[in-house]
């Protein structure tokens, strides 16, 4: 039972890139207002391509769970947060 269940794994395994990974963070970002964690964009990637080569056909109904949260891992996404003055006075403009 077990070799068969791996044999399984070993077949439907999908490998994505980091800019797959991180594209997917960004877009679930933009479009969910979700901050997924790596392992969660990672899954996300994976059915993008699974689409595109055609695998998936896009018909199919897909869950893809995201046990994780961005905020964990803040150094995956770079950001340019403007920082008050030690007066308080917020900047115009």
């Amino acid at each position: 039972m077990i070799s068969w269940l791996l044999n399984a794994v070993y077949r439907t395994a999908v490998a994505v890139t980091d800019e797959a990974l991180l594209d997917a963070l960004g877009e679930l970002a933009r479009t969910e207002g979700a901050f997924v964690c790596p392992e969660g964009a990672a899954c996300f990637a994976a059915v993008a391509q699974l689409r595109a080569d055609g695998w998936l056909t896009g018909a199919e109904q897909v869950v893809v769970l995201n046990t994780g949260t961005g905020t964990k891992y803040p150094e995956t996404v770079p950001m340019n947060v403007p920082v008050l003055a030690k007066d308080g006075r917020i900047p115009s403009g």
